[in-house]
């Protein structure tokens, strides 16, 4: 259970997930991970209100892919700090 979740939250929200389809199951992932990278982004930006757009998205990779993978995926590409 999380620390921050009520008991009954957390039991309506478990058994919401038991009745959802596979389908729906993808779809909630889907749309938390698309809300983690938006709140990512804005703490980027909030960061470094500096950075352009395709700056922002070079320090999001850099986060979501590691500094190995991202500097072997862009040899070429700007290392900023996230």
């Amino acid at each position: 259970m999380a620390a921050d979740t009520h008991p009954d939250a957390e039991r309506v929200l478990r058994e919401r997930r038991i009745r959802m389809t596979p389908g729906e199951r993808v779809e909630e992932g889907l749309r938390a991970s698309l809300f983690c990278r938006h709140v990512m982004r804005a703490g980027i930006r909030g960061r470094h209100p500096d950075y352009s757009e395709a700056d922002v998205e070079a320090a999001l990779e850099r986060i979501l892919w590691g500094d190995a993978l991202y500097r072997a995926a862009r040899p070429s590409g700007k290392v900023l700090e996230p």
